[in-house]
């Protein structure tokens, strides 16, 4: 990943974006296109989005990157979905998308290693059930 400015990664797609975008070309419902990066809330000043969404039924993936370092029996904490603020403001952000009727999906990059076509799977059969209510 590029180098940090400000605390923040600079604009462009992270590379589990890329690697969820490539695996939904290659496993997804090709007529369900998402949405990169919506916006489904605005709410005291924050922004709520989804790194990829299918607005229309309300479903959302949301890509948790570098969340755990360590072994067994401990480890470090790492990346900012780790920390005490990162976390609370995940949380936060799942509470918005259930008060709106949002489905949001969260993976890593664990997830898209090792169970990639799950994954989509997992999507599609929330989609399937979305399109039919």
């Amino acid at each position: 990943m590029p180098a940090k400015r400000g605390g923040k990664r600079p604009k462009g797609p992270s590379d589990l974006e890329v690697r969820f975008a490539n695996l939904w070309a290659m496993h997804g419902d090709r007529s369900r296109r998402p949405v990169r990066n919506h916006r489904y809330a605005l709410d005291a000043g924050r922004k709520f989005e989804a790194d990829f969404a299918w607005p229309d039924l309300k479903v959302g993936v949301e890509l948790q990157g570098s969340v755990y370092r360590g072994g067994r029996g401990g480890g470090t904490a790492k990346g900012g979905h780790s920390s005490a603020t990162g976390i609370q403001r995940d949380i936060e952000k799942g509470n918005v998308a259930n008060d709106l009727d949002w489905v949001i999906y969260r993976y890593t990059v664990k997830d898209l290693r090792e169970r990639p076509v799950q994954v989509v799977e997992q999507v599609r059969r929330a989609l399937d059930r979305r399109a039919t209510t």
